[in-house]
């Protein structure tokens, strides 16, 4: 429904005669506003977790690449089997 000038101003009109009803108006938006912000739908605001596996070996005296060769290789293969890491 296209609004005509003239329409337009008997709208106006109305809600110039009638401040209080505005007002009323105004608060129940805010308040249907305020109560649909609050069930917004959870796939907009989606919880996860992040998790993470630390490991950490030490040998002292040991050169890089026994270290590598030894322990971190092993522990490489024995970690890739498990699931979700």
């Amino acid at each position: 429904m296209k609004y005509t000038p003239r329409k337009r101003r008997q709208l106006l009109e109305l809600l110039a005669a009638h401040p209080v009803a505005v007002n009323v108006l105004m608060v129940v938006i805010l308040v249907i506003g305020a109560f649909s912000i609050s069930k917004i739908n959870v796939q907009f605001f989606p919880e996860f977790d992040i998790d993470f596996v630390h490991v950490s070996t030490v040998w002292p005296g040991a050169a890089a690449e026994d270290v590598e060769r030894s322990i971190t290789n092993r522990m490489e293969l024995e970690l890739k089997n498990l699931n979700d890491v």
